[in-house]
């Protein structure tokens, strides 16, 4: 079956929707090597533009229900979210959104509310790239070397080692011991995220952004409540959807999860939402910064997975 039978196929069933994901959408260019995915602002644009002109953008907390009444030929429903406490969310995505009457769900750490915000890893990772640094030494003792030390290579082991691990790795990264360090990314603070919240829906992506499935239980329990509190006090509303860490997600975060009061979870696993999908496993896909053409063959081929 070619791309445009499936995609028809794909259309006409009835019970399926989809979740896209963002991160930086921004005025400024980018660079090789880049580890937050950015988006062109005009690339944005074209982008909701198609949405709104052939799909129904809703809420995320309202995609499974639109989904279940979705009739053949109707419009598909999609959700946009968006993940991490970067100023252009406020900046630059919002405005557009609003200008075009789009809903959407900003997923949120709360790293400017702290007195003492978080130094985030892939920041001084990235920090060390621009610098010539040898990213090799960032690799931990017991793991391989990779073939290639790009930044994304080391970044992906990072992820999956431990806290003492990672912050062992970035220290070699310094130019001296206990120094250098990146200077901390600009975070959204509590009037930015209060502005942010009076017109969208805001989510949890947890305090530390660590990844949850390699996590031991308390560990685990303790990253889907610490932070969320104070976050939804300046939301001024109860924070029932979370983005898991760098998209991580199993059977037992899931229940972690519900059982920790959440509603609905999303991870990057680039699959559509229908009938039968655990609403605390959620995929999105995530196109980055690509043409109107290549945007729209990324949601039809999301919307021809099911999970």
């Amino acid at each position: 079956m070619g791309d445009a039978a499936r995609t028809c196929h794909a259309r006409q069933r009835p019970r399926v929707g989809a979740v896209l994901l963002y991160h930086r959408v921004s005025t400024e260019p980018g660079f090789d090597g880049e580890l937050v995915p950015r988006v062109a602002a005009a690339d944005f644009d074209a982008q909701i533009a198609l949405l709104r002109r052939r799909y129904a953008p809703v809420d995320l907390a309202d995609l499974p229900r639109a989904v279940r009444g979705r009739r053949r030929g109707g419009r598909v429903p999609v959700a946009i979210t968006f993940d991490d406490d970067l100023p252009e969310h406020l900046d630059v995505a919002a405005p557009r959104l609003r200008d075009r009457g789009l809903p959407a769900t900003f997923f949120l750490n709360g790293a400017a509310l702290d007195e003492h915000p978080p130094r985030w890893w892939w920041d001084e990772l990235q920090a060390a790239a621009a610098a010539g640094a040898d990213l090799r030494r960032a690799v931990p003792s017991g793991h391989a070397q990779p073939a290639q030390a790009s930044p994304q290579r080391i970044a992906e082991i990072l992820k999956r080692a431990s806290r003492a691990e990672r912050e062992a790795a970035i220290s070699r990264l310094r130019p001296r011991p206990g120094g250098g360090a990146a200077p901390l990314s600009p975070a959204l603070g509590r009037d930015a995220i209060a502005a942010l919240a009076r017109d969208f829906a805001i989510g949890f992506h947890t305090a530390r952004h660590e990844l949850l499935t390699g996590l031991e239980e308390a560990e685990l329990r303790a990253a889907l409540r610490d932070g969320r509190e104070e976050l939804e006090l300046v939301a001024n509303r109860p924070l029932t959807a979370i983005a898991y860490p760098h998209g991580g997600a199993d059977e037992r975060v899931a229940t972690t999860a519900r059982e920790a009061g959440f509603a609905l979870g999303v991870t990057t696993q680039p699959t559509c939402l229908t009938e039968t999908t655990d609403l605390l496993l959620v995929g999105r896909v995530e196109p980055g910064d690509v043409s109107r053409g290549r945007f729209a063959h990324y949601v039809e081929r999301a919307l021809r997975r099911s999970t």
